[in-house]
């Protein structure tokens, strides 16, 4: 009786040790094949998701910088700071409210890592669009800048097109897909490319709704300028549901900034 006990615990360990060394085999079988999708990358072309926010990071710091020179110094500390600062006993390792009074406080309290629902930020909602040239093909530079350009985009800072406002304030923006994403229209007749990024940046001079429908528009008539295929901001085709997805975004992102104006007259009261 003995010797089958031990029999079958033999056997239960074997199944064991075969089952353990399958699954590890999988998993060295996936990661492999990860590391060479990885490494099959052809082209270097902008990724939405990270070159474009770099590209767009140093767009936001040159406004903000343009910003702060132009207007006059004040200090706009939201009751909510005020509230927490008290709280805390206004702790030494908070910011430093007995600085020179020349500096702007309200680029510190912006730069805060705070994650708050209610607690909007200058730039805090991208939306997109991408255009791109059916597979195999490119848009020439030529077409590009006579597309954008027939629709009120000029070329500008960054060296990206932009379409502004009466105050010259950008609405939004068209990059390229290519890194480093720019336009060199000093030599347009050479470039080429296989699509254009067009972005904005929420909140606005705008309403965010009308924002994204003026977007939406303009970016489909650029789409049919340029006979290319109108793609969300990964490149995927446009459908109802990405375009009613992008207004939820939107309308939550209002919902916010409602939030935090009531909670301000209410702490004002």
């Amino acid at each position: 009786m003995l010797e089958i006990v031990i029999i079958f615990i033999i056997i239960v360990a074997a199944f064991a040790g075969v089952a353990w060394y399958a699954i590890r085999s999988t998993r060295q079988r996936k990661q492999n094949s990860l590391i060479e999708q990885a490494t099959q990358r052809i082209e270097p072309e902008l990724d939405p998701s990270n070159a474009f926010s770099a590209v767009l990071e140093q767009e936001m710091t040159q406004h903000t910088i343009d910003t702060t020179v132009d207007a006059e110094p004040n200090v706009s500390l939201s009751k909510q700071a005020i509230s927490s600062q008290q709280d805390k006993g206004l702790q030494q390792n908070e910011i430093d409210f007995k600085t020179n009074d020349d500096i702007d406080l309200s680029i510190e309290i912006e730069a805060e890592p705070e994650l708050n629902i209610n607690s909007v930020n200058d730039w805090d909602m991208v939306i997109a669009f991408t255009i791109m040239a059916e597979q195999g093909h490119q848009f020439s530079g030529e077409d590009i800048k006579f597309a954008l350009e027939s629709e009120q985009f000029r070329h500008g800072e960054m060296q990206l097109f932009h379409q502004l406002t009466k105050q010259k304030i950008p609405l939004f923006s068209a990059a390229n897909v290519v890194a480093p994403g720019t336009f060199d229209v000093q030599n347009v007749n050479a470039m080429a490319s296989p699509g254009i990024l067009v972005f904005a940046k929420l909140p606005s001079p705008i309403n965010g709704l009308t924002l994204f429908d003026h977007l939406l528009e303009t970016s489909r008539k650029l789409t049919k300028k340029l006979n290319g295929v109108l793609c969300d901001d990964s490149r995927q085709p446009v459908t109802d549901e990405t375009v009613e997805a992008m207004r939820s975004r939107i309308l939550k992102l209002n919902f916010s900034m409602h939030s935090e104006s009531q909670n301000s007259h209410v702490y004002t009261e």
